[in-house]
């Protein structure tokens, strides 16, 4: 059995003043709250996906699990998970399956077959990249506390409403959209299948709206809207900063790719050795990578080409150029960085009231920049902006970014692929940083005419 870092009784008498997770054994994590709640959390891989679940409550009660039985449940796990197997949703699926005809059948229990159909492919549908995950953490986060454990053929219209409502009124209206919706597309699946729309037959659930049920007091979408854009005068600072930084070297240079090309987080920190071909100037992303799911190229700069370049220095000689750090269960290589490690190397840098040891001393607000803060997504609509100032047209700039935009008819009619126009929307782009992030100290190279403020 793997041995935990933590006894039993170091757990119980954990206290603290802030939400934290415990990592009580690789793969095994406690969460606890300020009030002392404590819920147990598992992570472990299948096909190379990582995936994290809460197991259960801290404690010896029922339907609690001390140290010894969550590490006992987590060998389990693993165990299945080798042979490709997911054994808390066998699990679940079993035990919503055994009450599937019965009156009682609660919410719970459909969200138990629903969830893993969400991440399955069928025909052009592409299932969700992350198995479900989000979904997930919507659910065991906001929904099931709320009604989970309420008989399906017993959920109304304004119990849901409450719990949602609630949730708006906190300040924290774009999440309960989001649960809203979740909800609405279980509902919906329901509603097509035997026994669930049975149980369904006088619900009110499928009249629900956004405006009517869920939202409270003024919401417009559109204010959150992130619009943050690096403006010519911030980019050099940014080089200076970067340079200055003690953040991982990778990440600094995956900071300019995004710059240089405008890709998604996601789809930059997956690229491979053999995806990239500097001689030619070419970065074929495989639609596994992209958002879209469909394959995308992207034509390289010179400045991208140098970062790419250092990149290589620094990346094993094949596979992912950002691997992640190995472990017991899964060697270095094999996976690639998250996106969510690139998001907190730069949010932790920007931050002025970071705790004590988190991060070294002389890296508190390093990259901290006049228009506020910045992510890695803010690079994206930089370098989209940056493009449309340059005169690449709307749609050439769309094309770059990999946006679905084609109809069925341009599909079918239209097969010109601008692999010039886009080439050209690249190199100025590229041009452009060069000039106000190829030298470290701006104040050498001097300030191209065409600075905007943020």
């Amino acid at each position: 059995m793997t041995k935990a870092l933590f006894s039993q009784r170091d757990l119980e008498a954990y206290k603290t003043l802030k939400p934290v997770k415990l990592a009580v054994a690789p793969g095994l994590r406690l969460y606890v709250s300020p009030k002392g709640i404590k819920t147990w959390f598992v992570r472990y891989s299948i096909a190379d996906v990582m995936t994290e679940r809460a197991l259960g409550a801290f404690g010896h009660g029922e339907g609690e699990y001390t140290l010894v039985q969550a590490l006992a449940e987590l060998a389990t796990i693993k165990a299945a998970a080798k042979q490709k197997r997911d054994h808390l949703e066998d699990e679940r699926r079993a035990a919503a399956e055994a009450r599937a005809n019965g009156e009682d059948m609660t919410v719970a229990d459909l969200y138990a077959v629903w969830h893993p159909t969400i991440a399955i492919k069928r025909g052009r549908r592409h299932g969700r990249k992350d198995g479900g995950a989000y979904v997930d953490f919507v659910w065991n986060k906001h929904l099931s506390p709320a009604f989970g454990g309420v008989e399906l053929r017993r959920l109304t219209r304004q119990t849901v409403s409450a719990a949602l409502s609630k949730i708006s009124a906190s300040g924290r209206t774009p999440m309960a959209i989001i649960a809203f919706k979740v909800l609405m597309q279980m509902m919906r699946w329901a509603d097509k299948r035997n026994p669930y729309r049975r149980l369904l037959i006088d619900s009110d659930l499928l009249g629900m709206t956004e405006a009517e049920d869920v939202i409270v007091g003024d919401y417009d979408p559109r204010d959150s809207e992130r619009a943050r854009i690096l403006s010519d005068i911030e980019l050099p600072d940014l080089a200076a900063r970067l340079k200055r930084s003690t953040m991982p070297e990778r990440g600094k240079l995956l900071v300019k790719i995004m710059l240089g090309t405008g890709t998604r987080v996601g789809e930059t920190v997956a690229m491979k050795r053999e995806d990239i071909d500097l001689d030619a100037g070419v970065w074929n992303i495989p639609a596994s990578d992209t958002k879209t799911g469909v394959a995308h190229t992207v034509y390289l700069s010179e400045f991208v080409k140098r970062q790419f370049a250092a990149l290589f220095e620094l990346a094993p000689p094949k596979g992912y150029l950002c691997p992640a750090r190995g472990h017991k269960d899964r060697p270095v290589g094999e996976t690639a960085i998250t996106p969510n490690s690139v998001s907190t190397w730069l949010n932790l840098r920007q931050k002025d009231d970071i705790e004590p040891g988190i991060i070294p001393r002389e890296e508190v607000g390093v990259l901290k920049l006049a228009g506020g803060r910045w992510t890695p997504h803010d690079l994206r609509r930089t370098a989209a902006t940056t493009m449309q100032r340059l005169g690449a047209d709307k749609a050439i700039v769309h094309r770059c970014l990999a946006h679905a935009t084609d109809t069925k008819l341009d599909r079918t009619y239209l097969h010109h692929r601008y692999e010039v126009e886009m080439r050209d929307a690249w190199e100025k782009l590229g041009a452009h940083l060069d000039v106000l992030m190829g030298d470290p100290e701006p104040a050498a190279a001097g300030l191209p005419p065409m600075l905007e403020a943020a």
